[in-house]
């Protein structure tokens, strides 16, 4: 029988793995949590925010998780949690989704956009506006890259066919 700490850190690396593994991985993350709670978001818009969009700290992915796995010890019968915690990619795969479904509780959401508040006090009260500017910054930058290299092509393509 596993300790329970053995458990709690399992439960932390498997909800946290597709957060904090790799860059690919997160961005798809942050791809199809746009893509379920705003649709209104296109794919290309949801595609330059998640590119852009900057890491959390690790420790937060952490200590939500950890939040999600005194959830269920407070919650879940322990020879359910030893079953889910066995390493198996099916049981993996349930821990994944009952994480996301305790990040989307409204308690968890309270906790979250408090967590988030104290990240952008400690930046000055600008953390989410400097955010925004930045990825609007950079969507600018790309679409004046992109403007730029038309006309280049419209004017050697007018260049050839004057000649």
């Amino acid at each position: 029988m596993p300790e329970d700490q053995q458990i709690v850190q399992h439960i932390a690396r498997v909800a946290t793995a597709r957060f904090t593994s790799d860059n690919a991985s997160r961005r798809e993350a942050l791809r199809e949590y746009l893509a379920a709670a705003r649709p209104d978001v296109d794919p290309d818009t949801a595609e330059a925010l998640a590119a852009h969009a900057p890491a959390l700290l690790p420790s937060l992915y952490t200590r939500w998780a950890r939040m999600f796995a005194s959830r269920m010890f407070e919650t879940v019968p322990r020879e359910q949690i030893e079953t889910l915690c066995d390493g198996s990619e099916d049981n993996d795969a349930a821990l994944s989704l009952a994480f996301i479904m305790f990040l989307e509780s409204a308690r968890m959401e309270r906790q979250i956009a408090e967590d988030l508040s104290c990240l952008d006090a400690l930046a000055g009260g600008r953390g989410a506006g400097a955010a925004a500017e930045f990825v609007l910054a950079q969507r600018e930058a790309a679409a004046k890259d992109r403007d730029r290299n038309q006309r280049r092509k419209a004017a050697a393509y007018k260049a050839r066919r004057q000649s």
